[in-house]
């Protein structure tokens, strides 16, 4: 599973096994928030591409 996590990801995914699958409350809120913070991420890339190639006259990907 860890391949599929980045590094802040690895780091809380192994205190959560290490708590015996018991995530604190502060493990939770961290990946709560690292992956919200993905997802922002990747939003905000995806609006950047298609503004991209509307001006390269280029198809929506969608």
């Amino acid at each position: 599973m860890e391949r599929f996590l980045n590094d802040e990801h690895v780091v809380l995914y192994a205190e959560f096994r290490k708590s015996g699958c018991n995530p604190s409350p502060g493990v939770t809120q961290q990946f709560d928030q690292i992956t919200r913070d993905m997802l922002s991420n990747a939003r905000s890339t995806q609006v950047v591409a298609t503004l991209i190639r509307a001006q390269l006259g280029l198809p929506d990907l969608t």
